[in-house]
C-alpha cells in the first residue's frame, strides 16, 4: 500500500470533505493557507473568521520541533497573526524554509 504525506492544511480540507459526503456531518475546522505572495486584505475577505476569534499560526510543513523554532503562535489576533507569519516567513529551519503557514480557529468545540 503507498504511502503519501499530508500536509495539514490539506489533511484538515480532506477530513471536512468526507465528513460532509459520508456522514453529512459539517465539521467546524476552519483554516486558511499564507505564502509569501499572500495579500492579507484578500485573505481576511475570503475568511471572515480570522477577525472573530483567536487563532494559532504554525508552519504547514512536514517536520518536528516547529515550537522549539518558534514557528508556532498561539492565541493571537489576527493583526498579531499577520505579523508573526511575516517576522517567521521564508525562515531557515532543519533545512527547510517556512515558506507555507497555516492559520486556523484556536480550538474546535468538544461535544459530549
Amino acid at each position: 500500500m503507498a504511502r503519501k504525506k499530508v500536509r495539514e492544511y490539506t489533511g484538515k480540507r480532506l477530513l471536512r470533505a468526507a465528513m460532509l459526503r459520508l456522514f453529512g456531518i459539517e465539521l467546524p475546522i476552519k483554516v486558511a493557507q499564507v505564502n509569501a505572495n499572500t495579500n492579507y486584505l484578500e485573505l481576511l475577505e475570503q475568511h471572515p473568521w480570522l477577525n472573530q476569534t483567536k487563532l494559532v499560526v504554525k508552519p504547514d510543513m512536514l517536520f518536528g520541533q516547529r515550537g522549539k523554532n518558534d514557528l508556532v503562535g498561539l492565541n493571537l489576533t489576527y493583526q498579531e497573526a499577520e505579523e508573526f507569519i511575516k517576522a517567521r516567513m521564508g525562515k531557515q529551519v532543519c533545512l527547510a524554509c517556512a515558506v507555507r503557514l497555516i492559520v486556523s480557529s484556536r480550538h474546535m468545540p468538544q461535544h459530549q
